[in-house]
């Protein structure tokens, strides 16, 4: 069993290391395939003298460290500073396309309540939903914060920030958490936080937000119970984290559907690396854990969703269909268009989102899959390309209303250094040590499944938007194995 967990091991880092080197050829690209503006220049100079500030505070200064109330003020500023700065470059922003629908259901919910005629007569919202009901879970968390602060996008982006810091210290308590150093935790923090890409996305109207915010959560929670659960297996406490789990699940996946893959990689990380006498542990923790998110899934489409729309519509159906579709699409490299999407919601319209799920998922296995090997490796080249893209898309989003192409090297290079790090961390503990730790090969599995997850579905930069949280995991994770190691050595 112990040959056969090596393998499977070995495997994961392999095409892990693979995806890596792909995505840094990809931002490389990128980064020096633009021209370097005076602008990128000052703002790589500023980063420069922050980071080095920063790491000289975080290695020599004890009390930030040491205080609990401290460290956490500092990872708050740290996180506040460039989202607050986004925000004011662009808070008059006007949302589009599905960010305009996310930002009017919300509306809506707001000034008429939850179950209102506005939402239940539009027919065009409600095929909407009931096509993707995913995109309802966003506006209902936004609803309190319209409230409060009144309809305009500006309440959304401080919702937005909100968010953000608050998944900021979540990553600070997981590494915390594994590497136990606090170090480490604060530099994971410090490199998300100033990642331009990441931080620029606060003010668009997007679910990438949430995501990331359950979905760190989720791992937080799984991590917590996995470290309990090594010397003594507490029956009580597998039950706990399970619920628990079960409820971050379904909100990761009514954030984005890509949460199934979160569920899939720790699923696939416990039959890799857990002991054969834990084993019935492991097994009840997921399965208490997709009960548990079944179950509200189905309340919450029986209960809320079903009773917003339409009577014609209902959500108990899946979207895999429209989005295999347009994802395999190879003259659009698999990319959203506007021929698929109107032919897709016009079909759902005439006959019902059931039919058209199955009538298109039969088309792209009879039609779209049946384009030769060749066409095939050549559009998912290109998917990988457009998939490994959020500096791109934030740019296309931002450029729209405030053009920043004269900081697109600044905005790349950063993205291309933190992977290349990430990158070179891997290979020294992998020549040092022969080895990566355990929970690296988790934060590897989350990679790899988003990436054979995009060759299925349609495809956006925005969607990727985990991966750069997990590049930072991966890359803290190795930073603590190299300080091990180096301590070792002296």
């Amino acid at each position: 069993m112990e040959i056969v967990r090596k393998i499977y091991k070995n495997s994961i880092i392999l095409l892990g290391i693979l995806i890596l080197v792909g995505i840094s050829i990809i931002w490389g690209y990128r980064s020096f395939n633009v021209g370097i503006e005076f602008e990128s220049i000052l703002g790589i100079i500023i980063y420069l003298i922050f980071i080095i500030a920063n790491v000289v505070l975080i290695w020599k200064v004890k009390a930030l460290t040491e205080n609990k109330i401290l460290s956490i003020i500092w990872v708050i500023l740290m996180l506040l500073i460039p989202r607050v700065i986004s925000i004011c470059m662009y808070k008059e922003i006007s949302p589009v396309s599905d960010s305009r629908l996310y930002y009017n259901i919300s509306t809506i919910i707001t000034k008429q309540g939850l179950i209102n005629e506005t939402l239940i007569n539009d027919l065009d919202i409600s095929n909407y939903i009931s096509m993707f009901p995913y995109v309802v879970f966003y506006p209902l968390m936004i609803v309190p914060f319209l409230k409060i602060f009144g309809t305009g996008v500006i309440s959304v982006q401080i919702f937005n920030l909100i968010i953000n810091i608050l998944s900021g210290i979540i990553l600070y308590f997981i590494v915390k958490n594994v590497t136990n150093n606090k170090k480490n935790a604060m530099i994971g923090v410090m490199v998300w936080a100033l990642w331009p890409s990441q931080a620029l996305y606060t003010p668009l109207v997007y679910t990438e937000h949430i995501f990331v915010f359950f979905s760190l959560l989720f791992i937080l929670n799984y991590i917590k119970f996995r470290k309990k659960q090594e010397d003594k297996v507490n029956l009580r406490g597998t039950i706990v984290f399970s619920i628990i789990s079960g409820i971050l699940v379904f909100s990761t996946i009514q954030s984005r559907i890509a949460g199934l893959i979160i569920l899939i990689a720790i699923c696939i990380y416990e039959l890799i690396i857990v002991k054969e006498k834990k084993i019935l542990n492991s097994l009840m923790f997921i399965g208490i854990t997709i009960v548990i998110s079944q179950v509200l899934g189905m309340l919450y489409n029986h209960c809320i969703l079903n009773n917003m729309i339409n009577e014609k519509y209902n959500t108990n159906t899946s979207l895999i269909g429209y989005t295999t579709y347009v994802g395999m699409n190879y003259e659009e490299s698999g990319k959203w268009n506007q021929k698929d999407a109107t032919e897709v919601v016009d079909f759902a319209k005439e006959k019902s989102v059931e039919e058209a799920n199955k009538e298109y998922l039969r088309k792209t296995f009879e039609e779209r899959y049946n384009i030769g090997l060749k066409k095939y490796i050549n559009l998912q080249a290109r998917k990988f390309y457009y998939f490994n893209a959020p500096d791109f898309d934030v740019k296309m989003y931002l450029n729209q209303y405030k053009n920043i192409d004269n900081m697109a090297f600044f905005i790349n290079i950063y993205s291309f250094l933190v992977v290349i790090i990430t990158l070179l961390s891997i290979g020294y503990n992998l020549i040092k040590r022969k080895e990566i730790s355990n929970i690296s090969i988790l934060y590897l599995l989350i990679i790899i499944g988003n990436e054979l997850f995009n060759m299925l579905v349609e495809t956006a930069g925005r969607y990727s938007y985990i991966n750069a949280v997990m590049i930072i995991l991966l890359f803290t994770q190795q930073l603590k194995t190299i300080i091990v190691s180096k301590r070792e050595e002296n």
